[in-house]
């Protein structure tokens, strides 16, 4: 490995690291794990996903998703429906409480003095976007 792969992967390590605390402190400060923050800002506004996708998203059991899904559910915060396509598919949603909290949180994430993704434009964070998920997904 030269240098420059060993210099862009210690900074990698170094911002995931941040991001990793910056993430706890916010969801401690929200009243959450930091596993229901992850699941609140995985959520698209208006948009559902599968807790299959979080099983993966978060490489555990089920029962790990059903029980952070179970704790939102009962704060108001997304509710849990049936796939229209396939009522064995269990879909999660932000409630209108749960959008709120999502924008306070990005706020909140926004006001850290960690790297500020807000003060790229919007070609440079699509770009970063598609990288990042290109790379997770190889």
């Amino acid at each position: 490995m030269n240098n420059t792969n060993r210099l862009f992967y210690k900074n990698l390590i170094e911002f995931l690291m941040h991001l990793k605390h910056r993430l706890y402190e916010v969801a401690i400060a929200n009243d959450l794990s930091s596993m229901q923050l992850i699941m609140i800002l995985s959520l698209g506004v208006n948009q559902s996903e599968s807790m299959n996708y979080f099983k993966r998203l978060f490489n555990c059991d089920a029962s790990n998703i059903t029980n952070i899904a179970d704790a939102l559910v009962k704060k108001q915060i997304i509710s849990r429906s049936e796939s229209p396509e396939d009522r064995r598919i269990k879909e999660l949603k932000l409630l209108p409480k749960g959008e709120k909290l999502q924008h306070k949180i990005l706020e909140e994430l926004k006001s850290a003095d960690a790297v500020d993704f807000f003060s790229m434009d919007k070609t440079q964070i699509l770009k970063m976007s598609d990288y990042l998920r290109n790379w997770s997904e190889n």
